[in-house]
């Protein structure tokens, strides 16, 4: 890595409109099967996507086709979408990066396997009854299988956490080596509730 990131500093620094950071450029040159990133907003994590892909056609590793990022909303893939073609436009393949989001891509792979293109449900669609609904179903699923009720009444009582409102201060209850903080559920000790939930 400490070669490539050399070699490579003039293409880190000018892929996005700021240098990458050592972190993000590490996360960028890293090509394990699995790289997690967990920061706070605005603090690069759309740049590091960006970096990689430009990365990953700079090097040859992929071709534009083989990258897939994938984006929580649609705002949000939007933003990725201009991103890749304003930041990578130099690289070879760019235009043929998608960039989607989950459910798009889910229904792309369902309508691929299946020759139909399925309908979300309409309590999806910003109804607001997708909670109610979720909470309906699982009821249902545990009244007919005892199996999901005990799996279900596990994860609820040993690994459900309850985050607190939106928008309210954190609330620390763990202190260990120094550090307060947040223990979750594997005994380790983080600074927030929403690092404890994704944890």
């Amino acid at each position: 890595q400490v070669v490539q990131k050399k070699l490579l500093k003039p293409f880190f620094d000018s892929v996005e409109k700021n240098p990458l950071t050592e972190e993000q450029v590490s996360a960028c040159i890293c090509m394990d099967s699995s790289v997690q990133i967990v920061e706070a907003a605005g603090s690069g994590k759309t740049s590091t996507m960006v970096a990689k892909a430009g990365y990953a056609l700079h090097q040859k590793l992929f071709k534009g086709r083989q990258i897939l990022i994938l984006a929580f909303n649609s705002d949000a893939a939007q933003q990725l979408r201009d991103r890749v073609k304003a930041r990578l436009a130099d690289q070879k393949g760019v235009d043929e990066i998608n960039v989607d989001t989950f459910h798009g891509f889910g229904l792309h792979v369902i309508a691929s396997a299946s020759g139909e293109k399925p309908r979300l449900a309409p309590w999806l669609e910003g109804s607001g009854q997708d909670v109610e609904m979720i909470a309906k179903i699982i009821k249902e699923l545990a009244d007919k299988d005892p199996q999901f009720n005990n799996d279900w009444n596990i994860f609820r009582v040993i690994y459900g956490r309850h985050i607190g409102r939106r928008g309210a201060p954190s609330e620390p209850d763990a202190y260990e080596n120094g550090r307060r903080g947040h223990r979750t559920a594997n005994g380790d000790v983080v600074k927030s509730k929403e690092e404890r939930l994704i944890a």
